[in-house]
Order: structure tokens, then C-alpha cells, then sequence
């Protein structure tokens, strides 16, 4: 095979750990008896989606009394703005104080709070009634019902009634090295991390979405000198599940111009060296000692030991017994000839 350079990204894989892209805990906001559970547990919702259902009679009692001093507010308000009407009529005409008109004034104006108030009230009352029927807050997947029929429940209470979790997207928080990490800020050519994460799944497959970096941790963790790098992912069939464990190939570096070699090109020897067989253009067979390094998709970069265009024999070197032993060689991909 003919070795010509080429640019290469070098890529490191890191674990990491799913979560979701959102998770609401569905805690009531009113206190009272749970009538109903309006959903199958287990499905997606949407959101504003009614889950469940509290009892609201006497929300809608206080709804109504709410109503009434609203409407009696409003009488005394109309009735305020016809006595400050006689009184300015009355006041114009010198028929009355200026203390009269004054106190007409201040009672339309009172009656005007109280409209206000009661109407404060009621909007508080309506919402307190609307809050019986407990929905969703986000769209995704519900899981089981933590409480039944019946309970009583209250808006303290630390206790939810069931979780939903979004994950058409997810996050997936990467465990880097920080020595790594202070590493790859003193290389030169740093790969551009954006849209280019690639996640294997549990059977080693390239998941088809690539993730999309959006932060690197400042903190570095105590306990085991890592920092956390989080990606987002899109999740359209929902295999990556919060909790699972993955695995994702973050570029690292950019080499341009590389040398890389198939792995079964290398001969090792007893000290753990490496070397490779070239052959020349008459033909003959010479053995390089060489110096690797990274391993990408199953083929070293050598970075010393290795001329650009050379021909290395990547089966078959171990027939070779001494430098410059005449060989045939044939491309690779093509059948040797008999």
C-alpha cells in the first residue's frame, strides 16, 4: 500500500452518562382530595395536559363569593360616583362645602380600591380553581402514578405525583481527564468540537445523531481529577434513555499531513519496537523502525521512521528474512498472481 499523507482528526473517547433534557416533578399547587388520574402511566403528553384532577367544590364556592363581593364593590362604586356627581353639581353651584365634595371624592375613590381588591380576589380564586386540575408543564414521557385515588394532598408537600421527562433530546455529561484537558489547550491545532461528537451506543454502533458540545466544567471533581463536559443530542427515536451509559469520540487534535499505516502492518519485537517492511522501487524489501502514534480507526499515524509515498507491505512482512531480500509485491486489493 502506498502511504500518502493526509489530514486526520484525532479523536479521544470519553464515558459518560445520560439525563434528560428536561424533568418536571407534577406537585400540586392546592391542597385537597385526588379525584381522578387522567392519563395512562407510561405514555407521552403533551404539555398543559391534564394529569390530574383535585376535588373543587370548594375552590368553586370561593370562586363564587369571590364573584359576589365583586359585584357588591361594584354597586358601592356606582353609587359613590353618583354622590361625587350631585356633589360637584351642588359644589359648582355654591350649594355645598368644599368639605362635602372633598369626602364624595375620597369615597369614589375607596369604592374604586375595593372594585380593584375584589377583582384581585376573584383572578386569585379563579387561579386556585384552575389549579384542581393539575397538567403538565413540559411535553415527554410520564412514568407511574406515585399517588392514588383518594390521597390527600397538599402544596407543601414534598411527595410528587408522578414525573414526566422530555428526551426527543437528551444530555450526555462526558468524564474528561483535567491533565487531558490542560493537555489539548497547549496543542496547536485543536479539532473544532462543534457538531462533531459521535456517540456509541451499548453494542459499540455509531449512534446516526451527532451531539452538539455545549459546556466544559470549570470545577474539576474532587474525588476522581475529572471535569465534566456536557453534549446535547437529539433523540428522535428515543434509544438513548436517562441513566444509560454511553460512550462518544470527541476530536481532539487535527494532524495535517499524516502518515497513517494499517495495524497489521507493524511488526513488533521483543522490546516492544516497531518497524515496517518497504519496499523500494527495484523492488527490494528494507525494514524502517518506526515511532507511532495515536491509533485511528484501526490505522497508526507513524510520526517518525516513515517517508510520504512510501510502499509498505501490510501482508505477508513476516516472509521477509533479512533487509533487501527481493520480493513481489502486489497492490493491495488486487489478487496476487500464481
Amino acid at each position: 500500500m502506498e502511504i500518502k499523507p493526509e489530514t486526520v482528526t484525532i479523536s479521544e473517547e470519553l464515558p459518560g452518562r445520560v439525563s434528560a433534557f428536561r424533568t418536571a416533578d407534577i406537585r400540586p399547587q392546592v391542597g385537597g382530595i385526588l379525584e381522578k388520574r387522567l392519563f395512562e402511566q407510561g405514555i407521552d403528553v403533551k404539555e398543559g395536559q391534564p394529569l390530574f384532577q383535585i376535588a373543587a367544590e370548594t375552590y368553586q364556592a370561593q370562586v363564587e363569593n369571590a364573584q359576589a363581593s365583586l359585584t357588591s364593590a361594584e354597586a358601592a362604586l356606582d353609587l359613590a360616583n353618583i354622590k361625587l356627581d350631585r356633589a360637584r353639581q351642588l359644589f359648582e353651584k355654591e350649594s355645598a362645602s368644599q368639605q362635602t365634595y372633598d369626602s364624595a371624592q375620597a369615597e369614589a375613590k375607596s369604592a374604586l380600591a375595593a372594585v380593584a381588591a375584589a377583582r384581585a380576589t376573584l383572578r386569585a380564586q379563579q387561579i386556585n380553581l384552575d389549579f384542581t386540575t393539575v397538567r403538565s408543564p413540559i411535553p415527554g414521557r410520564i412514568g407511574a402514578a406515585l399517588v392514588s385515588e383518594g390521597s390527600l394532598v397538599s402544596a407543601n408537600q414534598s411527595q410528587p405525583l408522578a414525573s414526566v421527562q422530555q428526551i426527543d433530546k437528551v444530555y450526555i455529561d462526558l468524564r474528561r481527564s483535567a491533565l487531558d484537558l490542560l493537555k489539548m489547550q497547549d496543542m496547536a491545532n485543536l479539532a473544532p468540537e462543534a457538531s462533531s461528537v459521535e456517540i456509541l451506543g451499548i453494542d459499540g454502533r455509531v449512534y446516526p445523531q451527532k451531539a452538539k458540545p455545549l459546556f466544559t466544567d470549570l470545577s474539576v471533581d474532587a474525588s476522581t481529577g475529572d471535569v465534566t463536559m456536557r453534549v446535547l443530542v437529539d433523540n428522535p427515536e428515543q434509544s438513548l434513555l436517562p441513566g444509560m451509559f454511553v460512550r462518544a469520540l470527541v476530536p481532539r487534535q487535527i494532524v495535517e499531513n499524516a502518515l497513517l499505516v494499517p495495524q497489521q502492518a507493524v511488526i513488533r519485537d521483543v522490546t516492544g519496537g516497531a518497524r515496517l517492511v518497504v519496499v523500494d522501487a527495484e523492488g527490494k524489501a528494507h525494514f524502517h523502525d518506526v515511532v507511532l502514534g495515536e491509533l485511528v480507526n484501526r490505522s497508526y499515524v507513524v510520526t517518525e521512521g516513515l517517508e510520504p509515498n512510501a510502499n509498505v507491505v501490510i501482508r505477508g512482512q513476516t516472509r521477509v528474512s533479512q533487509d533487501g531480500d527481493q520480493v513481489h509485491a502486489t497492490p493491495a486489493g488486487q489478487q496476487p498472481k500464481q
